[in-house]
């Protein structure tokens, strides 16, 4: 209980929200949060075409080799 109401004390002057326009470190935080999403999106883009790349290619190796076709 003691350290929630610290944390309510002092929480929002620790973690600086809304940090005032002077700080040149506050004025990067919203570009730098935006620049760091799309890389995060980017990479989960080519991750999942990845994917995608790969279980192509197994079916057309399973579809093209001789172990699925029927032995006559």
């Amino acid at each position: 209980m003691f350290f929630l109401s610290l944390l309510l004390k002092f929480g929002f002057k620790m973690f600086k929200f809304g940090g005032s326009s002077d700080d040149p470190a506050s004025q990067l935080r919203g570009p730098g949060y935006v620049v760091l999403n799309v890389i995060r999106v980017l990479n989960i883009i080519s991750l999942i075409t990845v994917v995608i790349a790969s279980w192509v290619m197994l079916v057309k190796t399973v579809m093209t080799s001789n172990v699925c076709s029927p032995s006559p």
